[in-house]
This record gives C-alpha cells, structure tokens and sequence, in this order.
C-alpha cells in the first residue's frame, strides 16, 4: 500500500539478500494483505514497490544495472515530475546526486542503486516523507533494507521495542529524531544526500539548510509580493502534474492561503472539511467556499471502533494512535481520487510566526533559544502518568530540551525566530505532520506547497515585525486574495489587516480574546490552589471513541516489561471513566502494532515450516 522496499547486500554473496528481499515481499503480504508490487532487481538490489490505495506509485526506473525508486510526489524545476523516474535517473547519470537533490522539490524520497559503486544515493525532502534504514545480520554477512514503512522492517525479525519511542508514542502521539518504535530501524534525515553500503556506516551531507538563509531580508511591500508569488509558483508546479486537486478547507489562514492560491490560478478545485456541524471549521469552510464558489464535501464525525483501528495500525506503522488515523482515513477514503492529489496547509505557519509565545519578551533577538522554555511550553506532555517502570521513564523536560538543542546545532548566528523554526521543522514538522502526511500518502499522493524550499526561505527571510501574528498573510490576502480576507476566520474576524477601512470588522476579537485569556487565569488559579485536574493533551481527532475492548489486557505491551503494573491499573480505572482514555487509546496502539508484527511473523514461521522454500530459510528469520 504506497510503500517499497529495497534490499542489498554485498556484491560477491547475493544469497543473503535475496532471502531477506524474500521474507520482505511475503511481510508485506500480512502487513498490507496486496499483491501486484512493481519488482527490480540489479546484481547488487531487489526492489518492490507495492502501489497506493488509488493504484498509482512508488514508480520505478531501471537501466543498464542501475535503478531508481522514487516515494511520495517529487517536481524537477524543468517542468517533469512524478512518473518520469527514468528521465530522473539519466538526470542523476548527467549532473550527480548533489546536483540533483537542489533541482528536485516536493514531498519525497528518492533512492538511485548505481551498479558502477554499489551503492545506494537516497535523496531527502525536509524530511517530512518518512523512510527508514535496517542492517540486518544474516550469518556473517550484513545485509541493507530501506523502506518507507518501519513497520516492515521491523517485520524482517528480532526487532527490539524502543522503550523512548514507546513512551514518546504514548505520552504525544509523535515519535521524534531518527527514532521508530524499534531499536534498529532508523529514519533517515531530511535535506539531505545519504549514500548507503552493506557493511559500511551512513553518509549523509546537507544538500541546502536554513541556516544559510538571510534573515530579516524582506520587508514590506516586497515580503507581501515574495509570499504570495513563491506560494503561487508552488501550486502552480503541483496544478501541472495535478490538475483537478482536492483542498483541505478549514477556519485558518493556512488552508485559506492554499485555496485562494488554487482559485487564483484558476484551478477546477474542490474542498473538504471534517468535522461536526457546529465546528468552527465546517461553518467558516461551508461559508467561505460558498462566498468564493468552490464546491466543498462535508464529512460529518464518525466513531471509529477497534476493528477499524486494528485495520489502520500499518497506515502509519503503529506510530500514531491507530483510533485517530481510522478518522483521518476515512476523511481521505472520503474525497481521494485515481488521479487526484490532496493539498493541505502543513508548514503555512511559517510566515505567520506561529507559536512564538516562548520567544516573548526577546521575539527576534540574535540570541540563543531558551529550549528548557520552549520544551516546557510546547513540547512537555501535560500528563506524565506514572505508567512505564521508574527504570525505563523518561523526564519529558530533559528529554524535549535536550533534542531542540540538538536540532539547532549551527544555527546559533540566526535570530531565536529562525531557531523556534528550525527545530519545528525537525521535531514537530517532520515527524508529526510528517508521519500523517506519509501515512495518507499510502492512500494516494498528498502534498502542501508551503513545504516547497522557496516557500520556506522566503518565509524565513521576511522580517519577524511582518512574521509575527500572521500580519504578511493578512496584507497578502488584502492585496491579492481580497474576497477571501474578508471572510471571517474561525475566530470571527477576517483575515487582513486593521486599519480604518477594517477596523468595523474586528469586533470579534473583544470577546475572543477575553475568553481566552479568561479562561488562562481561572486556570492559573486552580493550579496554585492544586485543584487543576490534569488529563492527556488535546486530540485533533473530531471524536473521542472509548474502544470496547476497555479490559484489553495488553498481553504483547506487559511483555515487554516496560510497564509499571500499578500505574496501568490506575489508568484502566480512569478510562472506564472516561478520563485517560487517549493515554489507553495510543497503549492500545502500541498493542495492536505487536499483534500485527507477531502475527506476520508467526506466518512466515508457518511458510518456513510448510514449504521447501530454501531462499526463506536461509536468511535465519
């Protein structure tokens, strides 16, 4: 299901990878339950590349011993794209990777087997499309996989539970860095040109970084015309190889910005939101497609129950919480198209400064980020149970401060907005509206076009006075898209500046932010008088299922013995109430993510025991 898998092993002894490549094809079957991958095979790799839900991708290219397999939907800056992965592979031959990677832009991953090295080149996007490396030991010989599914990987054998992904899964519904729920299946990083070799350690150089860009280089008029042009020219780019795309619509800026770019462009576009009728989001996006004359699919709520979770799980490999990505792709099932694409809004936060709270009273300053601050007030889970053994619990401070730090590493010249940004990128960015966007990708190709590199830059240069609270986003809209700034947004008020000629259309803002900042100081005050009740963070999902399995006993999670027996009791206690359930929710994931694994195991154990099926069995697993 919109995944592939890529096999090597050293060039003197194929025996290994090919029993690996083997056992990968039939995991994929119990994983995945399709048939039909697209295979290759060159003297050094064995690639399959199994298509989407809608039957178009991962592509593949091969030539001469050499080979190519691109995931995800990649634009070259001379006008092909996705589906001309053989004139992508004689561009490689022409110009390198390095070069390559710097004309190539999108949501992707692209992996080029040269036969003259034997050796893998995978090129990188932000690192938001997610793929994965595994080493495995098969007798004296190492052998490399590569796959956009972790799951899969793991299911190659003896794979080890990571104890901080477990708990990073459960406690944010995110697994962070190079991380996976498994010791030795690692993603690989993003912006970047990695060479790999059976037997030889990990290359990876940086193609292009934002540390390299000029800060506070775009200014007024010139910041409104860059945002609204490098927007444009990314949709455009998409509108070439998709003509008739599908728009997330919600009450922000950042969907907005999509679809007034989309319909500027006169594109047949159509738009979606989710959620229950009374959602600020469904109103806003039923009013505002109406207003502009775009058509709009509403996909009311719907429980998701355990069956369907358990059918997710190998959506998103276990590595988020299977109840919600059940609601996300019945949204996706919903709307997508054979032919289709859906374009959302990720990264459209860029421009408009969000989430820079932690910045204040110093917002902009060329000064080194307060991580311990940003970790606390973004990234620290608000319940920390005492639900894994003391020996194995994270402290979430700690744990959080210590990667932001990691993730800026150079980027200590920029000012503090740029390294807020940076680390968004790497942690958040990428890794949680990463695997969602990876996940529905399976389904059929998703893309934003804030997540192309000129959209970035340019949004990183602009001067952190026309950043801050969306104001180049709200002259944008006034100067380009005015039919669109003038509709209110989720708050009640529009989407452009204020002046005299708005300020009438701002009323709104009073009773907004006095119920907002209300509502932080009788929170405030409860926790200084120790009543506050602490419960997990908010779901984005747009309904709250208890599963019935609510005595699920997590057997394959116990197991593992990471868990603290009291504290699991407790929880159970809680959900039957009503309260912890996300906290159960995602233990649940985590328990049907094992199921899967061991049931696919336990399958090819079976073939193994069945058949004399000696390319299966001599790799050991």
């Amino acid at each position: 299901m919109g995944h592939f898998l890529l096999v090597m092993g050293s060039p003197d002894d194929q025996g290994e990878s090919i029993s690996v490549f083997h056992a990968g094809l039939w995991m994929s079957y119990e994983l995945f339950g399709r048939h039909g991958a697209n295979v290759c095979e060159t003297g050094v790799a064995y690639v399959a590349a199994f298509p989407r839900q809608n039957k178009t991708g991962p592509f593949l290219a091969s030539d001469n011993g050499h080979l190519l397999v691109a995931g995800g939907t990649w634009f070259h800056r001379d006008g092909y794209s996705s589906g001309s992965e053989a004139k992508l592979l004689s561009r490689y031959f022409e110009v390198g990777a390095e070069v390559l990677a710097k004309e190539v832009d999108g949501f992707y991953t692209i992996v080029i087997v040269d036969g003259r090295t034997a050796e893998a080149t995978v090129l990188t996007d932000l690192g938001t499309f997610h793929v994965f490396e595994r080493r495995l030991k098969v007798g004296a010989t190492e052998v490399l996989a590569l796959s956009t599914s972790s799951l899969l990987l793991a299911a190659l054998g003896n794979a080890q539970l990571n104890t901080t992904s477990a708990q990073e899964l459960v406690f944010s519904n995110c697994i962070y860095e190079n991380r996976t729920l498994f010791r030795d299946v690692l993603k690989l990083p993003g912006l970047s040109v990695v060479r790999l070799r059976p037997g030889k350690e990990l290359d990876a150089k940086q193609y292009w970084s934002v540390a390299n860009i000029k800060p506070d280089s775009l200014d007024g008029d010139a910041a409104v015309d860059a945002i609204w042009h490098s927007v444009l020219n990314s949709t455009r780019t998409i509108l070439r190889a998709f003509p008739a795309p599908v728009c997330d619509l919600t009450g922000g800026y950042d969907s907005r910005t999509v679809t007034a770019a989309m319909h500027a462009l006169g594109a047949p576009v159509r738009t979606v939101v989710a959620g229950p009728e009374d959602h600020p989001d469904v109103q806003v996006a039923k009013g505002l497609s109406f207003r502009v004359g775009v058509p709009l699919v509403h996909v009311p709520p719907r429980q998701m129950g355990f069956e369907e979770a358990e059918q997710t799980v190998p959506l998103s490999d276990g590595e988020y919480d299977a109840f919600e990505m059940a609601w996300v792709r019945h949204v996706h099932e919903t709307v997508a198209s054979p032919n289709g694409i859906g374009v959302h809004g990720s990264f459209g936060e860029f421009p408009r400064g969000y989430s820079w709270n932690p910045l204040f009273p110093r917002t902009g300053a060329y000064s080194a980020l307060d991580s311990a601050k940003l970790a606390r007030m973004r990234y620290v889970p608000i319940s920390s149970q005492p639900i894994f053994r003391a020996d194995y619990r994270l402290d979430f401070q700690s744990h959080f401060t210590e990667m932001i730090d990691r993730s800026n590493v150079g980027m200590e010249h920029q000012p503090n907005t740029i390294q807020h940004d940076h680390s968004y990128i790497a942690l958040r960015g990428g890794r949680w509206q990463g695997r969602i966007a990876s996940s529905t990708n399976r389904l059929w190709p998703v893309i934003s076009p804030f997540l192309f590199r000129d959209v970035v830059e340019t949004s990183f240069r602009i001067r952190t006075p026309m950043r801050r609270r969306s104001l180049v986003i709200r002259k944008m809209f006034a100067r380009y898209a005015p039919q669109f700034g003038r509709f209110p947004l989720e708050y009640g008020y529009p989407a452009l500046p204020v002046n005299w000629k708005t300020a009438h259309l701002f009323w709104p803002i009073a009773p907004y932010f006095g119920k907002y900042y209300g509502t932080r100081i009788i929170a405030r005050a409860k926790s200084s008088l120790g009543i506050a009740k602490r419960g997990a963070a908010v779901s984005s999902t747009r309904t709250e299922p208890l599963p019935a399995q609510q005595e699920f006993a997590l057997e394959r999670v116990r197991a593992t013995g990471i868990l603290d027996d009291a504290g699991i009791e407790r929880l159970l206690c809680e959900s039957r109430d009503g309260n912890g359930t996300l906290l159960f929710r995602r233990l649940l994931t985590l328990e049907l993510t094992l199921g899967r694994l061991q049931k696919a195991e336990g399958a090819l154990l079976a073939l193994q025991g069945s058949v004399s099926n000696k390319s299966i069995k001599r790799a050991g697993i």
